[in-house]
């Protein structure tokens, strides 16, 4: 398990004093990204593979989100490798123990030189901890969407949106498809990825709504699924 400690900054709130639903996904995942690099096996060790681990779905259930200053503990751990597929949790707390958000993400990790998946080695598997899965309700990783879309303005993929692969960040399409969306309080956000847009891609939006419940397809030119994000009002769940 890993864990490391923070302090809400003002840069990291909305206009309602509060962090935002994308910087406890950023704060996620740099948990991950950091528990890596400390274990030997982060960024460096696989690019000498020409491999990365590519992350296949979100599932982010939000309690209460911390206000500006509030300090808070953010912990992560592998619960499962199957093959190709890793599996992990999340999770932000107050200091004084009150979980305020909660994650499972599930990972396959990939030659990105030949877009093929990669077995972790002997190194990898040894180097992580499998600990009991959280308990949280678990939802499939299919997203189906009712109805037909509304389309919304393209969004063009600027440097900014990248990652260290070239690719799209995967908080930045869960921004972007909030910045399309009413502005909601979501109890619960999930995020499939399909295909990684880079720079210069323009992203077509398809907007879904109904029963409490907000999607967006975030399409390619030629009409393929880059991502689909599904969002849950706090307002209007009963379950959260």
């Amino acid at each position: 398990m890993y864990a490391f400690k923070s302090k809400v900054r003002y840069s990291e709130t909305g206009s309602d004093g509060l962090l935002t639903p994308v910087m406890i996904l950023n704060y996620f995942q740099d948990s991950s990204t950091m528990q890596s690099e400390e274990l030997g096996v982060g960024i460096e060790y696989l690019s000498e593979y020409r491999a990365a681990w590519v992350l296949n779905f979100w599932q982010l259930d939000i309690i209460q989100r911390p206000a500006l200053g509030q300090e808070i503990e953010i912990l992560t751990f592998p619960y499962e490798f199957r093959g190709v597929i890793g599996r992990r949790n999340y999770q932000m707390s107050g200091l004084g123990g009150e979980v305020l958000a909660r994650a499972n993400a599930i990972y396959t990790l990939m030659n990105m030189e030949k877009h093929v998946p990669f077995k972790p080695d002997e190194k990898m598997l040894k180097a992580y901890t499998l600990e009991k899965c959280l308990d949280m309700e678990y939802l499939p990783r299919k997203i189906v969407f009712m109805g037909e879309g509304t389309p919304s303005d393209p969004v063009t993929v600027k440097r900014h949106d990248l990652d260290t692969n070239e690719h799209m960040n995967n908080a930045q399409y869960v921004d972007m498809a909030l910045d399309i969306l009413p502005d909601i309080n979501p109890s619960r956000i999930l995020a499939s990825y399909h295909i990684s847009a880079v720079k210069g891609d323009i992203i077509y939006p398809l907007i879904y709504s109904g029963d409490g419940e907000y999607g967006v397809d975030l399409r390619s030119r030629e009409g393929d699924s880059l991502c689909r994000v599904k969002v849950i009002n706090k307002t209007d769940s009963n379950d959260m």
